[in-house]
């Protein structure tokens, strides 16, 4: 991110490349996994999810049209990094973020992975996401870690607060950045469109009591471009740079101290 953190309130990091279709993706996971199990990622699951959409028929526009859809999940033996790919994309998740070369090394390989068997044409959309999970100290609340109106409304005198939820999002760097801030009374708040499993959460945020808040960026492009790893590089950094760059404009000073945030 730039900085050094000695105690890091990142929960999960991900980056999604959404490449050209592939229909018959099915067909080619057979190889897939073996190659994932080759590069130890050998815990390997299938989930299929069902939904519907409108079936555009202008005489019955209620008429709704069941969808179905498809994702393997390739992890590894500490369940600290997974691979997710469907027709249209990869995922790269981790909950033990090291440092972003690590992190664009493990990206490019599955990539690289997919582009031997698969032989991918172009890229549409490229995108980084940050989870932060804030446990607060004992003498501290989760006001005090962010920086400007991400804390949401003040309550009525004597309120007891069950949650609270801020949201801004930007066009900047070609794309769109999201930033949510989430307080819930106990427990860890995750986005709803977002899941960690099959990975496990570091025992720091398994074991808080009480409070806690969540801060979620995310910053992606949509630019189709050919399949270049050099170029899937730069724009993986590149949002990867303004997600790190947003963090640090919403957290405190107070944060940086409790964390120790080092320039």
């Amino acid at each position: 991110m730039g900085m050094q953190i000695k105690n890091p309130p990142l929960f999960c990091k991900l980056t999604a490349i959404q490449f050209n279709p592939v229909e018959k993706m099915g067909d080619y996971i057979g190889q897939i996994q073996d190659e994932f199990r080759k590069a130890d990622y050998s815990d390997y699951s299938k989930s299929t999810a069902h939904g519907f959409k409108p079936n555009p028929v202008p005489e019955d526009p209620f008429n709704l049209e069941q969808v179905t859809s498809t994702r393997w999940l390739f992890a590894n033996q500490s369940l600290s990094e997974v691979y997710i790919v469907d027709q249209t994309r990869l995922v790269f998740m981790t909950t033990d973020y090291k440092n972003s070369d690590d992190f664009l090394e493990k990206t490019l390989m599955g990539l690289s992975l997919l582009h031997e068997i698969l032989h991918l044409d172009f890229i549409e959309r490229v995108g980084v996401r940050t989870v932060d999970v804030i446990c607060p100290s004992s003498d501290s609340a989760p006001n005090d870690y962010f920086n400007g109106l991400l804390d949401g409304f003040s309550p009525p005198d004597a309120a007891d607060p069950l949650h609270k939820l801020s949201e801004s999002a930007f066009l900047v760097g070609g794309g769109q950045l999201t930033c949510r801030a989430f307080q819930v009374k106990s427990g860890i708040a995750m986005p709803d469109d977002l899941t960690i499993e099959p990975l496990k959460a570091d025992d720091k945020f398994v074991s808080h009591k009480g409070i806690t808040a969540t801060l979620d960026i995310d910053h992606f492009v949509k630019q189709r471009s050919s399949f270049e790893l050099e170029i899937l590089s730069e724009r993986i950094m590149h949002s990867h740079r303004i997600v790190a760059d947003m963090f640090y404009r919403s957290i405190s000073a107070h944060a940086k101290q409790d964390w120790g945030v080092k320039k």
